[in-house]
């Protein structure tokens, strides 16, 4: 997120949109004239210190409520911010007044929620924090086996902290990977990712793959019998209006199904919620990055801020389970006309050529 700045109100329509509050956050859905006139969906404000409202209470909590008002101005102090929204609710309207006062505000606006298309890595891109790569900065060394003979090593450096969890401190990674015992490739990773992926894909073309992270958003593969890399990093740390799509997706697992050659990816948005993509994963070295998105595809009734879970891959669909506890089945055929659909509106030249 970045700082916010009152043109975030001021030049954006909210009244008729919708909000949702949970003790020291607003966010919601723009209207849709705003989103057609600015490309806008989302919106997200952090407040800090938690706020209190007049009656001394921190913001309550409500969900999908719908914008009559929303105003803020700024004074020597911070901010005073100020929203109305009702919902009718059991047969009656209830309207809800918020007016607080805050020192900081962090805001974050975004077009859509997407994987964006544009890769910005080269030979030259590390993650940050390469000033602790040091013995004096050596925190500890963590191992794991993921299987058929791949043990992974990963050596973490940063600050010291005085708290229990040895990685709070933590700025970089370096992380060697081994096949029998023999050293295969080594990679640096940032401090969001100091844990590797769970499982190694072992693909329909007869080759074996490690999934790797170089930074927050990235993703990258790694041929085990060629020692072949490829990387991408998506446009931008975090989309918001400055940029033309919506926070990129960050994949935290990956799922393959050698039979359809489709990659079922577990991720998020900065901790929520629990989202689910699915790429085509047919050529690792000619990498596609037009995701689709799985939270359209469960029939539960949900918002934007439900969590979806991979459950598996079946003969001829993807298994997934909604917060409401429930299992959904979305069939290949049906992902394959979604991804097709995804090439046609978002053509890239390299890919589609």
């Amino acid at each position: 997120m970045r700082d916010f700045d009152i043109r975030d109100i001021t030049e954006h329509c909210y009244h008729d949109g919708t909000v949702s509050s949970a003790r020291c956050a607003l966010w919601g859905n723009f209207p849709e004239e705003e989103t057609e006139k600015s490309g806008l969906k989302t919106f997200n404000f952090i407040f800090s210190p938690r706020p209190e409202t007049d009656n001394g209470e921190y913001l309550p909590k409500f969900d999908n409520y719908d914008i009559l008002h929303i105003s803020v101005t700024k004074n020597e102090s911070g901010y005073e911010f100020t929203i109305d929204c009702s919902k009718y609710v059991n047969g009656e309207t209830d309207f809800r007044h918020l007016h607080f006062t805050c020192e900081k505000i962090s805001a974050c606006l975004c077009t859509f929620e997407d994987f964006s298309y544009k890769n910005i890595y080269d030979e030259n891109t590390c993650p940050e924090g390469r000033e602790f790569l040091d013995d004096k900065f050596f925190i500890c060394t963590d191992e794991y086996d993921i299987g058929y003979g791949i043990t992974v090593r990963y050596e973490i450096y940063g600050e010291e902290s005085e708290s229990k969890n040895k990685y709070v401190g933590a700025r970089i990674a370096n992380c060697t990977y081994f096949k029998n015992g023999e050293k295969i490739f080594e990679h640096l990773t940032d401090i969001h990712h100091l844990h590797p992926f769970k499982s190694i894909i072992y693909h329909s073309n007869g080759h074996s793959y490690i999934p790797f992270h170089t930074d927050l958003y990235g993703i990258s593969f790694f041929e085990i019998e060629t020692g072949r890399r490829y990387d991408y990093i998506p446009e931008g740390l975090e989309h918001d209006i400055s940029f033309s799509c919506g926070e990129s997706f960050i994949v935290c697992d990956i799922l393959y199904d050698s039979e359809s050659n489709l990659l079922a990816c577990d991720g998020c948005y900065w901790a929520c919620p629990n989202e689910i993509f699915v790429m085509d994963f047919s050529d690792h070295m000619h990498y596609d990055p037009r995701m689709i998105r799985m939270h359209g595809e469960i029939p539960m009734d949900y918002d934007e801020y439900d969590d979806i879970y991979f459950v598996r891959w079946e003969k001829g669909s993807l298994i997934l389970k909604g917060e409401d506890g429930k299992e959904y089945s979305v069939t290949k055929a049906r992902l394959r006309e979604m991804i097709a659909e995804k090439r046609s509106r978002f053509p890239i030249e390299d890919l589609d050529n």
